[in-house]
This record gives C-alpha cells, structure tokens and sequence, in this order.
C-alpha cells in the first residue's frame, strides 16, 4: 500500500498532475488544462483546485477511501481512491487496501467509546494525515474529510462526504429511480419492524431522496449502536401524510424506514428519487 499527497505547500507540480486529479471529478477522465513547457498558467495549484471543487472524497469511485472491518482476520483498511482537502491539497490511497488496524487497537487501549476515522490536512507539517483517534475534534475540523465512525462492536458507520465542482462539468449526475410497494403499514410495528427495505446499489455519496413531492435527508445513523433515527412525513397536505419515514446509509446500502404512528393503512406505490 502507499499514500500520495498532491498540490502541497512549496513542491513542485506539472500539466499531468492536474489532469489526472481533475479526471477524478468527471465520468470520462476529461482534462481540464492543457498547456506547453514554459507556460506557468497557475501560481498557486493549491489555490486553483480549492477554487473548482469543494472538499471531499472523488465522486465516482464509490467504494473509494471507504472505511471496511474484516471479522474474520479482525482488520480495519480504507480503500484505495483519492481525497480533496479544503484547501485544494489532495492524498491518494493507490492500488492496496490502507491498514489502520494497528492504530484502531491503540486507541482501543484508553476508550471503549467511538473512534473517527478521516483524513486531516496537517498544515503545520505540511502533510495530510490518516487519522484515527477516540476524539472526535480533529473528525469535526474545517481541515478533516470525514471517513467513518467506528462503534464500540466494531460496526463501521459509512460517513464519506464527496466531492463536488463548484463548476457545471460535463458529466451526469449520479441519480437513482425506484418505485416500491410496502403494502398496509401497522401503527403498532417498533424497531426494526420499521425498516422496510436496503437499497443495496444506492450510490454511497447520496445525500437526498425525493419521495411523493417532497425531499428528505439521508442520515448516517448506527442504529445498532443504540443512535435513533429522525422521522419525517412522507408526504405534504394528503390523507396520507400520517406515514412516516426516515433514510439511512449505511455499509449494506440505503435503508428505507417507514411507520404509521396512529392507525394501520395501505402505503401506496412510492415513487423515489435518490440523488
């Protein structure tokens, strides 16, 4: 396994490692600068890849940087992929699975609690380190992309934020559609009564879902781990905004959670976008 940084402080960078860090932002591997030996278009690399895209994990690798738990050989390892920093600086996990398993045991020496995971632009050492610790300051910082929380059972919670131009590419837009049927939802169903379906091939880096006219969040709860999820109405202004529901990413896909908090009734056919 090996770790590559790109555009930090005071090191020198050319046409080809902006093109290949751009390609991580379009389908197709499009290059967005092009220029011969002696041209210096850009001052600041750093500067200029800050200024195109917003800070997060490389769009459409979706198992990219994603934090994973073997049980069998008892190993935690981020995937191979890249990752914008806020500052336009980047890190690369290439070709081999990153193992952080040793660093997950000494942090398991002082806490039984949670441990995050996340990748932290260091800028007094110029670097950008591979964090894993038991606070969760450094995981909550404007310099920290976010990887994953890891429960006290070792549960990987999926928390990946991807990066997005703040140009229009020319790309398309990761979208999903499906239409689904729950048949009579019974007031009285509790706990995982409630969750009706894991949407398996849902894009990871999904953050919303248009059901029935109306957009809801997609939270990244560990329900095992005793976190609640919030419920919200699935629909505006009709006989049946009763219905509730509540999506969730985790590492098996998108869990769809629904109820009736007052009476049993028919769910009719649920029309959803997932983007």
């Amino acid at each position: 396994m090996s770790v590559i940084y790109s555009f930090m402080d005071n090191s020198l960078y050319g046409a080809d490692d902006i093109n290949q860090t751009f390609s991580k932002l379009t389908t197709q591997g499009v290059s967005l600068f092009n220029y011969t030996d002696g041209d210096n278009p850009l001052i600041s690399l750093n500067d200029a890849v800050s200024g195109l895209t917003y800070p997060g994990i490389e769009l459409y690798n979706v198992n990219a940087c994603k934090v994973v738990y073997d049980k069998e050989n008892d190993k935690f390892s981020v995937f191979p992929g890249n990752a914008f920093m806020i500052d336009g600086s980047t890190i690369t996990i290439d070709s081999d699975e990153y193992d952080i398993t040793e660093q997950v045991l000494e942090q398991r020496k002082s806490s039984n609690g949670d441990i995050w995971v996340c990748f932290n632009r260091n800028i007094p050492k110029n670097s950008i380190d591979i964090s894993v610790s038991a606070d969760d300051s450094v995981f909550n910082s404007q310099y920290a992309v976010p990887l994953a929380k890891i429960s006290s059972n070792n549960t990987v919670v999926d928390m990946r934020k991807f990066a997005k131009t703040k140009l229009a590419p020319c790309s398309a837009n990761v979208i999903s559609e499906y239409t689904m049927s729950f048949g009579t939802l019974t007031y009285k169903e509790t706990g995982y009564e409630r969750r009706r379906t894991i949407l398996k091939d849902a894009f990871p880096g999904a953050s919303k879902v248009f059901i029935n006219g109306v957009v809801r969040d997609i939270q990244r709860v560990d329900i095992e781990a005793g976190e609640s999820l919030t419920y919200e109405r699935a629909w505006y202004k009709t006989v049946a905004s009763d219905i509730l529901v509540a999506f969730n990413m985790t590492g098996e896909g998108l869990e769809v959670w629904a109820y009736q908090p007052y009476n049993s009734a028919p769910a009719n056919d649920w029309h959803m976008i997932v983007f």
